[in-house]
């Protein structure tokens, strides 16, 4: 009888152990968390939806928090067909959806870690959104980024833009277009800000904010010594041109520009 309970103390011993032991590991650093853990992360990458059940042709905001301004984020929905990014940047997308049924929204951040969330799509349709374009009136902040990866081909150059001006509409969003020349000329046009007609206004009062990169930056632009022009146009307007020049170095990636309005910038000095 002393020996049977003796022997159900110690295994009870052994789970009290094996409990207490569990309970003090050390959580898992962020970057090695599974794409499944990391929505419930505390201080991790989230993604959320304003609404997860909508009408089709509503325009729906899903954003990206537990990111930084340098990392990179690239958006995939599925299914693909039916829908239309009419925003889309490194901490927002906003979506509109023109048939029923549930999409998946995933972010892939620094080609490593995604979150993702759902939205389901309803049967009814919702009043019919339109923008118009109004011309941007204030400054435009660039802020340059240079992401350097493990391989060349994914080794670039980026800007995130920022309106001066505070957005009446909060689905109001920049609309430009960039691109690398063949002979390395970096352009980028601000034509203007969409605007969405006025039985859509709703929220605002923050600034715009867009993620401009270069196609054709396979093509190994990055030297180590060398100076790329870089042109500018706000409101598809040869009167608003600003140039200037980009300027690699080893160690270094610098700007050369002299403007302290219409298009400025944040930094003029990036490291390699």
């Amino acid at each position: 009888m002393k020996k049977s309970t003796y022997a159900l103390l110690a295994l009870i011993l052994i789970y009290i152990l094996n409990g207490c032991s569990k309970s003090q590991l050390t959580p898992a650093p962020k970057n090695k968390l599974t794409a499944s853990s990391l929505n419930s992360a505390p201080g991790g990458l989230q993604l959320t939806v304003s609404n997860q059940r909508v009408s089709q042709n509503f325009a729906d905001t899903v954003r990206i928090s537990g990111t930084s301004s340098a990392d990179s984020v690239h958006w995939f929905i599925s299914p693909n067909a039916n829908v239309s990014s009419l925003q889309k940047t490194n901490n927002l997308n906003i979506l509109s959806f023109s048939a029923p049924g549930t999409y998946k929204i995933k972010a892939v951040v620094n080609n490593t870690d995604s979150v993702s969330a759902s939205i389901t799509v309803t049967d009814s349709v919702a009043t019919s959104l339109s923008f118009h374009r109004v011309p941007i009136t204030g400054d435009i902040k660039l802020t340059p980024h240079f992401h350097q990866g493990t391989s060349a081909d994914s080794t670039y150059l980026f800007f995130t833009a920022e309106t001066a001006d505070i957005s009446p509409c909060a689905k109001s969003y920049l609309e430009f277009g960039s691109f690398l020349t063949n002979n390395n000329n970096f352009i980028v046009s601000f034509n203007g800000i969409e605007s969405p007609d006025a039985s859509h206004c709703t929220g605002g009062g923050i600034p715009l904010t867009a993620t401009v990169t270069f196609n054709g930056y396979h093509q190994n632009y990055v030297a180590d010594t060398a100076s790329y022009p870089l042109k500018i146009v706000l409101n598809n307007n040869d009167a608003q041109i600003y140039t200037g020049t980009i300027n690699f170095s080893p160690t270094a990636i610098s700007f050369n520009w002299n403007y302290t309005s219409g298009v400025v910038f944040t930094t003029k000095q990036l490291s390699r």
